[in-house]
């Protein structure tokens, strides 16, 4: 058999943010057991798991990584402006640069149920290669379980670690039997916290923004008051952990609803007007916690309003929190990158050096630059780097144009916005994208 599989892990989406009750029910080797049923005719060449290793939450899986083969990537925390996950970004990397010198790495096992994966599951399709999805299922995005080959589901707690409930204390006074076997856990059976929380706020799905607005502050309001979640929510709830609660308690929960593709900025949408606020407790770590008592240096970050998803406003916020992000300048500013790439025609040019030329051609600002040519990616040939500043960048032989550059740019748009748009049983308007991404420098003003 082949060596011609790589496997991924996202381990702070396996644990729910390094929580300790779901590090204790992970089961490294019973998902290894499990890829390798889904695969039987392929051996694993690469296995990398990305997370902070110096976190103490963590200790439990060191054993089991050293026994697999499992390389531990250290990530110490957040990129620089603080919005995605350090970790999720580093195993993008990885993977589309062992894409480029493993040729023989055939499939890509990714261990997280992500959405944001769903645009490395597409690049890799278009480099020919297989991609399997891994998580639970109450964890998985229907976007990025879609566009996998096939799917791996593992067990809500790992069958090699079963939880029995705990029988009743017999009266002193009578006889001690032995109690009856106890049933081990159903995979798929919900936390009973969560059950707390859907008394008060019974499962229901919801098709429009005001219902998942009406439905997600209901839970809101009841987690600011639910004994069983009063110590939890001192300390701060995951973010993993509330998605996995508005998922019960919202069946089908498409967060994209709000405006917002990243679900951060979905919470502080739908957490406005609550009891309960999104802080940052320490440098990009984001938690929920009770707006009364808020943990000292703990930063509360704004409510946001709920945007119209059809509208230039939302598909500027739905595109800027795509993955990876794809915001885009104002018109005017757009047009001018657009033009400057085509007359300089880099080739072969490091990122910082494709940069420092652009922004001396736009002599538009260095920020809103780099945000467009990350835009822009798919107008260029890439070689990978040792590290991505090492990237070498050809601009493609017909983008000849600054009317080249923005169709391409729009394609771009429409392929990120589809994404998130069609489980919503919308498509990308034509019209508005035209506004975010001009087709002339009549409609951009210049």
């Amino acid at each position: 058999m082949a060596r011609d599989t790589a496997v991924f892990y996202d381990i702070e989406n396996l644990v729910a943010g390094y929580s300790k009750e779901y590090v204790d029910d992970l089961s490294l080797r019973e998902i290894v057991r499990r890829i390798r049923e889904k695969l039987p005719d392929s051996q694993i060449a690469v296995q990398r798991a990305y997370a902070n290793w110096s976190s103490h939450a963590l200790a439990a899986l060191r054993k089991e990584l050293s026994e697999l083969g499992i390389e531990p990537v250290q990530v110490f925390g957040f990129n620089f402006d603080g919005k995605k996950n350090a970790s999720d970004l580093e195993l993008v990397i990885d993977a589309i640069d062992l894409a480029y010198s493993r040729p023989a790495i055939l499939n890509y096992v990714i261990v997280s149920g992500d959405g944001g994966f769903a645009s490395l599951a597409k690049k890799l399709h278009e480099y020919g290669k297989t991609v399997v999805g891994c998580a639970r299922q109450e964890a998985t995005s229907n976007v990025f379980r879609n566009v996998c080959d096939d799917f791996v589901f593992i067990p809500e707690v790992p069958l090699s670690k079963p939880v029995p409930p705990k029988p009743p204390s017999p009266p002193k006074s009578a006889p001690v039997a032995a109690p009856p076997a106890a049933a081990p856990v159903a995979s798929g059976e919900p936390s009973r916290r969560f059950q707390t929380i859907a008394r008060a706020a019974p499962p229901k799905p919801c098709g429009s923004q005001a219902e998942l607005l009406e439905q997600s502050r209901l839970v809101f309001a009841e987690l600011a008051v639910n004994a069983d979640w009063k110590a939890e929510l001192s300390g701060g709830v995951f973010l993993a952990v509330v998605k996995e609660m508005l998922r019960f308690t919202i069946p089908g929960l498409q967060e994209a609803l709000t405006g917002y593709a990243k679900f951060r900025d979905a919470v502080q949408c739908m957490a406005a007007g609550t009891p309960i606020c999104l802080a940052e407790k320490a440098k990009g770590d984001f938690r929920l916690f009770a707006r009364v008592g808020l943990p000292q240096g703990a930063a509360l970050q704004p409510d946001l309003p709920a945007l119209r998803v059809d509208s230039v406003e939302g598909y500027r916020s739905l595109l800027a929190g795509s993955n990876p992000s794809t915001a885009l300048p104002a018109a005017p500013s757009l047009l001018r990158i657009a033009r400057a790439l085509p007359a300089i025609r880099p080739r072969d040019c490091k990122l910082p050096e494709l940069i420092a030329k652009v922004t001396a051609a736009s002599s538009e600002p260095e920020g809103t630059v780099k945000q467009t040519l990350f835009a822009a990616a798919d107008c260029f040939w890439r070689v990978p780097g040792p590290t991505s500043a090492d990237q070498l960048f050809t601009l493609k032989d017909d983008v000849d144009t600054a009317g080249r550059v923005l169709e391409v740019l729009r394609g771009t748009c429409r392929g990120r916005l589809a994404q998130v748009l069609e489980p919503l049983g919308m498509t990308p308007d034509e019209a508005i994208l035209a506004e975010i991404a001009p087709f002339a420098a009549e409609q951009a003003g210049v």
